[in-house]
């Protein structure tokens, strides 16, 4: 994937730890719909984490090329990754 991604998942994960750790307030009202923040965050740090790792596999599979041959026979060539 590319960078935007990456961030935003690092900015997910981060957002989800303060719910859990620095916020004091345990359920937030909005009208007759409550959220509470502990879930919240726990979802925003779990989502945030599996981001991370997805935005982290694609730069695995792009350094590595695959070529079939005209008797179709596979062959992978690892290439200088680019990070």
């Amino acid at each position: 994937m590319n960078r935007s991604f990456s961030a935003g998942a690092a900015v997910t994960l981060v957002l989800g730890l303060i719910l859990l750790f620095a916020v004091s307030a345990q359920s937030l009202s909005l009208g007759s719909f409550s959220i509470d923040l502990g879930v919240l965050g726990w979802i925003l740090t779990v989502s945030g984490a599996v981001l991370l790792v997805l935005s982290l596999i694609p730069r695995r599979t792009r350094a590595q090329t695959r070529h079939v041959d005209a008797a179709g026979h596979e062959s992978v060539t690892d290439r200088e990754a680019q990070i």
